[in-house]
């Protein structure tokens, strides 16, 4: 058995041609409960993300990125408090940014353009002054206080 017990953990499987679903399991096993990196990204993972993944509660870089994941951020997302990094981008996710985004008090940078998300990015709630946002598909930015950019 492979143990992860001094944070930060780090779990990267990136850039391995990977294919299938990240298991539900992922957010339950105990030995992963340390995690701080979980890069699953430049894959081809297909499917959503666990809503387990929200369990991992340490953790502060989930990347995803280049698979052909689908669904939506999930408003769970928010139970990751600590988290700083979002790379979502090159996917096939769908819906809105949920409103918890802009609660989250550690978030620096979140990654989603390349999906099919429509809408903007919750305003900040921080008094952290940061910018978060999103290209569309026409290359607007979209920015946290609802300001866009040519």
């Amino acid at each position: 058995m492979f143990l992860l017990s001094y944070p930060p953990a780090y779990f990267d499987v990136s850039k391995n041609q990977l294919n299938g679903t990240i298991s539900s399991t992922v957010g339950n096993l105990e030995h992963l409960s340390f995690i701080a990196h979980f890069n699953a990204g430049e894959n081809q993972l297909t499917g959503s993300v666990p809503e387990t993944m929200y369990n991992l509660t340490r953790l502060k870089m989930l990347d995803v990125r280049d698979n052909k994941l689908t669904g939506t951020i999930s408003e769970n997302l928010r139970n990751l408090q600590f988290l700083e990094i979002v790379n979502m981008k090159m996917n096939h996710f769908n819906g809105t940014v949920p409103e918890a985004v802009g609660l989250m008090r550690d978030l620096r940078y979140l990654w989603i353009d390349n999906n099919e998300i429509t809408g903007l990015v919750p305003k900040l709630t921080s008094a952290v002054a940061r910018m978060v946002g999103y290209l569309d598909k026409l290359g607007k930015c979209f920015l946290s206080d609802m300001t866009m950019l040519q």
